[in-house]
């Protein structure tokens, strides 16, 4: 909804404070917000996609990711590379679903390196349909590939027919005119 300039745009009670429009953000998609200090312990992670790779809000706050990934090399290895100081967006697959998270260094008011932070997309549907577009594309250039070498083919069948056809037209005319002498 619009408003006119100078006017105060209308906003519902419950959204007035800044955390309840992010709640709202955070509860009404499939994202994950988490944040953790230096060490790797988890100060934030919220999100309604958590509920889809097993975990609630604020479940693993003040736990270690070393410990809660263990088994996950690829995921730590993102860890270790963000809490060395690189920002970075990378897609991985966790559980059934694929997340792109988008991975900053953190720096306190002093500039000192202090965690981590990050947020998680679930991209698995627009992977699947960009999957299914690429397939569809495939097929399409298969097909036209078939088409292409259809009409070649009958191409050359009429080319030849033609020269078959001049030259019996030729023979003909040839055999006319022999008689006509």
């Amino acid at each position: 909804m619009g408003y006119r300039e100078g006017e105060e745009p209308v906003i519902d009670e419950k959204m007035r404070h800044p955390q309840d429009r992010l709640r709202l953000i955070l509860d009404g998609s499939d994202i994950i917000v988490w944040a953790m200090n230096s060490e790797g312990i988890f100060s934030v992670s919220e999100g309604r996609g958590l509920h889809q790779i097993g975990q609630s809000p604020g479940e693993v706050v003040g736990q270690s990711v070393f410990e809660l990934y263990r088994e996950d090399a690829g995921a730590l290895a993102e860890v270790k590379r963000c809490l060395a100081g690189e920002d970075f967006a990378s897609a991985q697959q966790v559980a059934d679903r694929i997340w792109q998270t988008t991975f900053r260094f953190l720096r306190d008011e002093s500039g000192q390196p202090c965690g981590a932070s990050g947020v998680s997309v679930d991209i698995t549907d627009r992977i699947a349909a960009e999957t299914a577009l690429q397939s569809a594309h495939d097929e399409l250039e298969q097909q036209v590939a078939q088409r292409t070498q259809e009409l070649v083919r009958a191409n050359d069948e009429l080319r030849q027919e033609i020269k078959a056809r001049k030259i019996a037209e030729e023979e003909q005319r040839q055999l006319s005119d022999r008689l006509q002498a």
